[in-house]
């Protein structure tokens, strides 16, 4: 009986691409300007009942939407620093820059022959990805 089962390399893959994906729309959602350096910002406050203030409760849920998207973004960037630097790196050109960017820029960026090469580490990378997420969220078995 083996302990761990075979992973579905393709289904991963396809999984991480999803996730990662979503990533400059989460930013937009958070108000985070992708070229931007920010600290981290603390947002364990409790929240009060309210009783009564429908302006008060649309903005409370608009701002936990905000909260929401920054972190799942913060789970984004987090799985992406367990994962080998090359493919952090790789994945972060690809879905993290405020433009994507071409193969061939990455290839660039990365000092790779080509985008063929580029291509398959991608595929390395966005398992990577797959494997490190939290809870294996991601992964998918035959």
């Amino acid at each position: 009986m083996a302990v761990i089962k075979e992973i579905d390399e393709q289904e991963c893959r396809k999984n991480a691409r999803r996730e990662l994906k979503q990533y400059r729309i989460l930013a937009r959602m958070a108000n985070v300007k992708l070229d931007d350096i920010k600290s981290p910002v603390i947002t364990d406050m409790p929240k009060a009942p309210s009783s009564g203030n429908h302006v008060e409760a649309s903005l409370i849920k608009r701002i936990a939407r905000t909260e929401d998207a920054y972190r799942e973004m913060k789970t984004i960037d987090r799985t992406l620093d367990l994962i080998s630097f090359r493919s952090a790196w790789l994945l972060r050109f690809t879905y993290c820059m405020p433009e994507e960017l071409q193969l061939w820029e990455i290839a660039e960026r990365l000092q790779v022959d080509n985008a063929k090469v580029v291509s398959y580490l991608k595929q390395i990378a966005l398992l990577e990805f797959a494997e490190a997420y939290p809870d294996q969220a991601l992964l998918a078995f035959k």
